[in-house]
Formats: structure tokens, C-alpha cells, sequence
């Protein structure tokens, strides 16, 4: 594949996109073998509050490297000052002694931390042994998640993507081989021996790229000094967006045996659009938002950025509407086996229902929140993420003892629904991107396909009489997606002609490989 095309926002986003499909099905293979063997079990319940923590850490250093290294790193490019590959290994000190550092402190308060949550109930050992093994890969993911930051700064965005594959091997792996003698210690060991893979591959990818150039210690020093400002921000900001698995764990012993599985396997399913498409166009914004952002030249971003929303409310309305009118199916589909029993299914997909009213802002959150890195404004997230989680929290107390485990998941979906507005204003005030026009009039024309090809769906199941059965509601969700394909068609939509193009570029660039 040509260079010109994967280093363009449409040719990575697409490149992504079909690495991410395989990741995400790697992934949900994972998922099916956990409903496999563990279902909706206390036993996996104690695997995901031992797992939280540092599962948490990983992901908020994977964005805080990402957010903070990218954009300096491309200013240190054009700095004839300063050497780009002494940013790329101070970097790489500083991730992996401040990584050190959390996991010790980790390790010494680990009895504590485990007791916040379970208050003394008897499977502690079982809980503690699952969070000191995967604290082990604290390190380990801060040097693959500043690796992974570097190879997407130069644009070579295929191999922090492939890297996430062999993550997703090594727990399928020691799930099949080892869950029915190791339980489900199986996962963490997985876990653990899948970010040792991850390194190992993204370590032989880089040095190719870069000269082999050790800074002292006083460029360390120098550079974290110069850097600590949007370093702090990034860390607080990254760590309490993520706070809120963390904060869902704290009420586990206000809802239903098992509704912290059925939140977990639901999350699953609403991330996974979300991870596949708007992560892919938010990972190829980023750099070149950067780069435009540092030359005051916003036209092209703000024309890619009118695109995105066209596509992004295209793609996710018609998914929104499968997840909420057929999720059941769905979940039926991926999860009804083995452990995981009927009334399983019909929780999971309670909680899918609501999740799925936020997936459409959520997803275009992604991206907001990429430009508003670009354009500098981390003061500004700072400030909307810590209000969007104490909304959460009190949104949880509120909630949680009437409806349980419904009410953690509510709770989640009226904070990503803040998220998404409060950004778009803030787009629209501070970097002078007008976003007003193109979401209303690309929602208001979505919604309204979406409607009408679910109501043709009905009145064919009328006319034929047929209802129920697992078969008949996978042919509604094919047929449902036909109609609102076929509907955007004959309405000439503007997300029909972006994806055109976009696919005559990829398919172009296959043939002049």
C-alpha cells in the first residue's frame, strides 16, 4: 500500500479500520470465551474488580502518552533545536520510571486498595492474587504505549494497530488451554504474556526508524521540566476519565449477583463500533490536526472534520437503532453459551438498551476530544472531565439503589451525552469550527431513514406473520440495514459520496502497490 494513501486522514482511517475489525473480532472471541466459561458468575465479578486498577492505569498512560507525546514530538521536528529521537527516549525514561514507581506503590497498598472494595469478603485472596499479576504489566504497557505514540507520530499507524492482535492471542490462548485448570487466573496470565508480545513486536518496528541516541540526564531533566504542564494536565485529565469502571466497582455490592458481568459484556459490545470506526479517524486526525493547528492553517482540518460527523452520524444512527430495537439478538448471538444462560442475555441486553442512547455522542466524542487535544485546550477538558465524573458519581447515588445495576449504566450514558455537547460548543467558540449545521441537518436526515426503515421491517413482519426466533431477528437487522442503505441512496447523501471516494482512493492504492 502506497505511503501517500496510509499517510492521508482517509487512507489511515480506513487501514485502521480493517486492523481494528480484526483486533475487535480477536477481542470478541476473547469476550465469548469469558461468557464461555465464567457467564455472569461472582467468580468473573472478582476478576473485574481485581483487574480494574491496573487495566484503568494502562489505558489513561496508552491516551496520556499518546496526547502528550505526538504533538510535541511533531513540534520537535520542525525545531531545528532540538532532536527529535532525545524527545522519543526521554519519553521513554519518564513513561517507564514513573510506570515503576505506580506499580511498587500498587504492590505496597494492594491489601487496602482490594479491601475498599470488597470489605472483607472471603475470595480477597483470589481478588489480590488477579491485581499483582496484572501490575507486572504496568511497565510494560507504558514503553509499548510511548512506542505505539512514536509510530503513529510518523505516521505508521499499521503497526501499533497489529500490535493490539497479539495482545488479544495471548488471552484467548491461555484461556483455551488453561481456563479449566487455572480459572480465571487464566485471563491475567494472558494478559501479562500478550503485552510481553506487544513489546517485543513494537521494539523490532521502531528501531528501524529512528537513530539510536541516549540523552543524558540532563536533557531528561530539561525536557520534563519544559513538559510538565501538559503532562500533569493530560495524566489528570486521562485518569479521571477513566475513572469510571473504578467508580461503577465501588457500588458492586448494591446490585444484583452478576449485574457487574452483565455491565461489563454490554460496555463490550457499545465500545466496539466506537473503537473500530471513530478511534481509527481519531488516531489518523490526530497528527495532522497538530500539524495544521501549529500552522494556523484550520481549513483542511475543518473540512475533514465536516466530513467526519457526515460519515460518523451515517455509520453509528442505523447501529444505535439495531442495539437498541435488536440487541437482543445480538447478544444471543455472541455470549448464549456455556455458562451464559437465557436470563443472562435478557440483562445484558437490558443494559445494552441503555447504553446504546449515548453511542451516537460518545463516538463523536472521540474525535472532539482529539481536536480539543490539538488545539491545546487541555485546561478546558480538564475541566469538563473532572464535572462529567462527579456527575457520574452522583448520578450513581442517586440511582443505584432503585434500579441497580440499570442505574450505573444510566448514569454512564447521561455523562457521555455532557461530554459530547460541552465540547461541541467549546469547538465551536474557541477554534471557530461551526460543526451546527452539519450535525443537525446529518442527524435530522439519519434519524428519520432510521425510523422509516425500521417501520418497513415491521410492516413486513405483519404482512408475513412471522415473529420471534433467532433467525427472524437476524433477517430484521439485515433487512433494517438494506432499507437505510438503500434509502441514503436514493436521497443522493453526502455520506454516500465521501465513503465512494474514500474506497476508490483504498482500491487505487491496492492496485499501484
Amino acid at each position: 500500500m502506497n505511503s501517500k494513501f496510509t499517510s492521508s486522514i482517509a487512507g489511515a482511517s480506513i487501514l485502521l479500520m480493517i486492523v481494528g475489525l480484526a483486533g475487535r473480532g480477536l477481542g470478541f472471541i476473547r469476550e465469548i470465551l469469558f461468557a464461555n466459561y465464567f457467564g455472569l458468575s461472582v467468580q468473573f465479578d472478582f476478576y473485574l474488580i481485581g483487574a480494574v486498577i491496573p487495566i484503568t492505569i494502562n489505558t489513561v498512560i496508552y491516551y496520556v502518552a499518546q496526547n502528550y507525546f505526538i504533538p510535541i514530538y511533531i513540534k520537535t521536528k520542525t525545531d531545528t533545536k532540538t532532536v527529535p529521537e532525545q524527545f522519543l527516549f526521554s519519553a521513554l525514561a519518564i513513561f517507564t520510571l514513573g510506570s515503576l514507581f505506580i506499580t511498587v506503590l500498587l504492590f505496597t497498598f494492594s491489601s487496602p486498595l482490594i479491601n475498599f472494595y470488597l470489605s472483607g469478603n472471603i475470595q480477597i485472596g483470589i481478588v489480590k492474587s488477579i491485581f499483582l499479576i496484572f501490575i507486572t504489566t504496568i511497565p510494560i504497557q507504558a514503553i509499548v504505549s510511548i512506542l505505539s505514540s512514536f509510530l503513529q507520530a510518523e505516521y505508521e499507524f499499521k503497526y501499533p494497530a497489529l500490535s493490539q492482535l497479539l495482545q488479544n492471542m495471548g488471552v484467548i490462548i491461555f484461556i483455551v488451554l488453561l481456563a479449566d485448570s487455572w480459572g480465571i487466573h487464566s485471563i491475567a496470565w494472558g494478559y501479562l504474556a500478550g503485552s510481553l508480545l506487544q513489546l517485543g513486536y513494537l521494539i523490532i518496528r521502531t528501531k528501524k526508524l529512528f537513530r539510536f541516541i541516549i540523552p543524558s540526564i540532563e536533557s531528561i531533566r530539561n525536557i520534563f521540566i519544559t513538559t510538565t504542564f501538559p503532562l500533569v494536565g493530560i495524566i489528570v485529565i486521562e485518569s479521571i476519565s477513566q475513572l469510571y469502571s473504578l467508580i461503577d466497582r465501588y457500588f458492586f455490592l448494591y446490585i444484583e449477583p452478576g449485574g457487574l458481568s452483565a455491565l461489563n459484556y454490554a460496555f463490550t459490545l457499545f465500545l466496539l463500533p466506537i473503537s473500530i470506526i471513530s478511534i481509527a479517524i481519531s488516531t489518523a486526525i490526530f497528527p495532522k490536526f497538530s500539524d495544521s493547528f501549529n500552522k494556523q492553517d484550520l481549513e483542511q482540518s475543518s473540512a475533514q472534520i465536516h466530513s467526519f460527523f457526515r460519515i460518523n452520524l451515517f455509520v453509528f444512527i442505523p447501529i444505535s437503532f439495531i442495539y437498541f430495537f435488536y440487541g437482543e439478538a445480538i447478544v444471543e448471538i455472541l455470549y448464549q453459551r456455556g455458562n451464559f444462560t437465557i436470563s443472562d442475555t435478557i440483562l445484558t441486553n437490558d443494559m445494552l438498551k441503555i447504553y446504546s442512547i449515548s453511542l451516537i455522542f460518545y463516538s463523536l466524542y472521540a474525535v472532539q476530544n482529539k481536536i480539543l487535544y490539538g488545539a491545546g485546550l487541555i485546561s478546558h477538558l480538564l475541566i469538563i472531565t473532572l464535572i462529567g465524573v462527579i456527575l457520574k458519581f452522583i448520578l450513581n447515588i442517586l440511582l443505584v439503589s432503585e434500579i441497580h445495576q440499570a442505574g450505573l449504566a444510566l448514569s454512564t450514558t447521561l455523562s457521555f451525552i455532557f461530554f459530547f455537547v460541552v465540547s461541541f460548543f467549546l469547538i465551536s467558540k474557541k477554534i471557530k469550527i461551526k460543526l451546527n449545521r452539519v450535525f443537525i441537518g446529518e442527524m435530522t436526515f439519519n434519524a428519520v431513514n432510521g425510523l422509516i426503515s425500521l417501520l418497513t421491517v415491521l410492516l413486513i413482519q405483519n404482512i408475513i406473520a412471522l415473529s420471534g426466533g433467532l433467525v427472524w431477528r437476524i433477517n430484521q437487522i439485515v433487512l433494517f440495514s438494506i432499507f437505510f442503505l438503500i434509502n441514503s441512496i436514493v436521497a443522493k447523501s453526502s455520506s454516500i459520496e465521501l465513503i465512494r471516494v474514500a474506497y476508490a482512493g483504498f482500491k487505487s492504492s491496492i492496485n499501484n502497490r
